[in-house]
């Protein structure tokens, strides 16, 4: 923790700024998941309920759990003490955990959405990287018992990049004036 701290004291602005960024992400995806739910519903009530409540658990999660917890280490490099290092282990032990618990949620949201997708108007490249995405999060979502799944998050991410741009695309279609 010690080790961590002092690295993150050098870079505690951008350290904070990927933080606030993350959790920025966070809450736009509550009226994403919101979108989504009303344009699918049709397809399938109790599943698109079932894929937004994930995801917007996923949100209360990570922004409560994992982002403050995050931030706090970022200020607790702002301390060179014994009682932060002590704090910083605690919060370093429990992150890692919350980020799988929560990668597991969003990915689950996710594929559950991507599968309704396969029947919709938003077409199948929309729904097979959402897919996609979710699988590799899901299967990522186990790093911390097997490390060289952690590539599969950075491939899962770009496909939920291109799923964002894509289901996004088609929302905004789908809401603008006739």
């Amino acid at each position: 923790a010690d080790t961590y701290l002092r690295a993150l004291a050098a870079h505690r602005g951008p350290a904070f700024a990927l933080f606030a960024g993350s959790a920025l992400a966070d809450m736009l995806l509550v009226p994403a998941a919101l979108a989504l739910y009303f344009a699918l519903r049709h397809l399938a009530r109790t599943a698109m309920l079932l894929a937004a409540a994930l995801l917007l658990f996923y949100t209360f999660v990570d922004l409560t759990v994992y982002e403050i917890n995050s931030m706090a280490v970022v200020l607790l490099s702002r301390q060179d003490t014994a009682a932060a290092a002590g704090g910083a282990q605690l919060v370093l032990a429990v992150v890692p955990i919350a980020g799988c618990f929560t990668l597991a949620l969003s990915s689950a949201g996710t594929l559950i959405f991507s599968i309704v997708m396969l029947r919709g108007v938003f077409g199948k490249p929309t729904a097979y990287a959402g897919i996609a995405a979710a699988v590799g999060g899901l299967m990522g979502a186990f790093y911390l018992a097997f490390p060289p799944l952690e590539w599969l998050l950075l491939l899962s991410s770009i496909a939920y990049g291109l799923w964002g741009v894509l289901a996004g695309a088609r929302l905004f279609r789908l809401g603008a004036p006739q």
